[in-house]
């Protein structure tokens, strides 16, 4: 019989006598684990992570925030036109640890809420997270769902290429904001322009001058200082190097003292 390691009861499984041939088991009777429900699931859901985090590592993530895409999937195509397999729209925010997006029109949800200034009801559109294995990009000379591949051009840049039609899928970029100017702004024109006098300039001169002399005796005071602590901590070290050594000497006599000899041997004749 084989014992469990567990606390619980263990659970016998009966054994074909044709498998137990085969294997070479002389008893029909295997003890198993047994894991409760809850156990079950945690395990499921563990395994299911590492699953997901080893997908999540290996993908290659070809679409970014600001493509225009095609989502695959039935829940998201229009209710009334039978025929269409899912929906267009672009591509706000990639969430790359949940492998989700975030498409503008696709997957808006109505949510009721209460107004804590009014107390009514009210409907409020979020927009819910959707897959990323289910996105793909849009052709740029017919407009139809195809897949992408990162190529290396004649230039050497790394670019995306449709596998439908191969020609270049161009990353969106985004405009820059323009510079907005106010009244206590400095114009470009003015920064570099000299707005002291020459008697300001004067005492400017003379305020460094001063600085100057004064800077090699502060220079020297530091240097003063800094050599101080330098020998402070020499000295320091060496103390604590000396007080080592005595401590060491004074354990190891302790030990030659209370050292015990080792027992003699005994030889024993073999008759």
């Amino acid at each position: 019989t084989k014992t469990s390691f567990t606390t619980r009861s263990p659970t016998c499984i009966h054994v074909p006598a044709a498998l137990c041939n085969t294997v070479g088991i002389q008893t029909r009777t295997v003890f198993a684990q047994r894991f409760t429900k809850n156990e079950k699931r945690q395990r499921l859901a563990m395994r299911r992570k590492a699953a997901a985090k080893t997908k999540r590592n290996d993908r290659v993530w070809r679409i970014r925030t600001g493509d225009e895409v095609f989502v695959e999937g039935k829940m998201f195509a229009d209710p009334d036109d039978k025929f269409s397999r899912g929906a267009k729209g672009v591509v706000q925010l990639v969430d790359r640890i949940k492998a989700t997006a975030f498409v503008t029109g696709v997957g808006v949800k109505e949510v009721e809420k209460r107004s804590s200034q009014t107390g009514q009801n009210f409907v409020k559109h979020v927009n819910t997270p959707v897959p990323y294995d289910s996105l793909y990009l849009l052709d740029p000379v017919d407009g139809q769902p195809c897949g992408s591949k990162f190529v290396r051009n004649e230039d050497g840049r790394i670019v995306r290429i449709s596998t439908r039609s191969g020609e270049e899928i161009p990353f969106f970029e985004r405009e820059p904001t323009p510079h907005s100017t106010f009244e206590c702004d400095t114009l470009p024109e003015s920064v570099l322009e000299v707005t002291l006098s020459e008697r300001e300039i004067a005492v400017v001169g003379e305020y460094d001058e001063n600085r100057q002399n004064l800077f090699p005796e502060r220079e020297k005071q530091r240097r003063l200082i800094k050599k101080l602590k330098r020998v402070q901590r020499i000295a320091r070290k060496k103390a604590q190097k000396v007080e080592n050594l005595k401590l060491h000497k004074i354990h190891s006599n302790n030990k030659k003292k209370t050292a015990k000899k080792p027992p003699k041997k005994k030889f024993y004749h073999i008759r």
